[in-house]
């Protein structure tokens, strides 16, 4: 009697590397476009030059200094404050999401930056709709042409409506249960700011994946948050490789099993 041969022809192994193979190159052309974005952005602020308001440079470049806005600024808890952003979340019946944003909005107009007998004002930071905020972000993914990285909460608390503090549009807003969240930058914060420098002031570049971005107290948080986003698109990649992998594994397994039963049903002659 004839030894029973092996299925696993020269045929189905090369068929199984190309599948292999093209499982990896669309997974990896899918996390390309994916972090196309970010990459630029994370690039474009990496590997921009550091300088200083006192000898400035053309061209994009960061910029360290200290954050100042109008003198009389409050935050929404009566402070003292050279910018804030707030958020209000309503609460909700969902277990599994028991906070919803409503409602957002900020207060970084009029800033300027002082880097010792240095001030000049900030432009372009709040001139359009596309302003974000990556602290509180969800999704690190969210890019925009302006952006601003003040880390995490600086305080939250139960939203009262009638504290005239707290600003006229989150008050509006408020639904039920509501929570304020505020993140906030006392005068004089430490920060650093992306952008170029024209005509005495810092302005949001005329083009550029990101054309102003502010991070309190260095842009370092900024940095990190698009290499999150980058390294989530890759690891995204590596689910949908393995996946492919244990998927044409066990069709192989499966259709090598089927035909040794076949060659043990036919008396094992091959």
């Amino acid at each position: 009697m004839q030894s029973n041969r092996s299925t696993w022809t020269p045929g189905i192994v090369t068929g199984l590397l190309a599948m292999f193979t093209l499982a990896v190159a669309g997974a990896f052309a899918l996390a390309n476009v994916a972090s196309a974005d970010n990459e630029r952005v994370l690039r474009a602020v990496r590997f921009a030059p550091h300088a200083s308001l006192t000898s400035p440079r053309s061209g994009p470049a960061i910029y360290a200094a200290q954050l100042f806005g109008p003198d009389e600024r409050r935050n929404g808890f009566g402070h003292p404050a050279s910018a804030f952003w707030w958020v209000v979340h309503e609460h909700t019946r969902d277990s599994k999401h028991p906070w919803r944003r409503v409602c957002e909005g900020d207060t970084v107009g009029q800033l300027s930056a002082r880097e010792g007998t240095a001030s000049v004002p900030i432009v372009g930071l709040n001139e359009s709709n596309d302003l974000l905020l990556v602290a509180d972000a969800g999704d690190p993914s969210r890019i925009a042409e302006r952006m601003i990285e003040f880390g995490l909460a600086s305080a939250e608390r139960t939203l009262s409506v009638a504290n005239p503090s707290i600003p006229e549009q989150a008050r509006a807003c408020a639904g039920t249960s509501p929570r304020y969240s505020e993140y906030s930058r006392e005068q004089g914060a430490r920060v650093e700011v992306y952008g170029c420098f024209s005509n005495g002031a810092l302005r949001a570049c005329p083009t550029g994946p990101v054309r102003i971005a502010l991070g309190a107290p260095t842009l370092a948080t900024f940095l990190d948050r698009r290499r999150e986003a980058v390294t989530d698109d890759y690891r995204f990649v590596a689910g949908v490789v393995i996946a492919a992998l244990l998927m044409a594994g066990a069709v192989a397994f499966r259709d090598h099993a089927n035909a040794l039963r076949v060659l043990r049903q036919s008396g094992g002659r091959g």
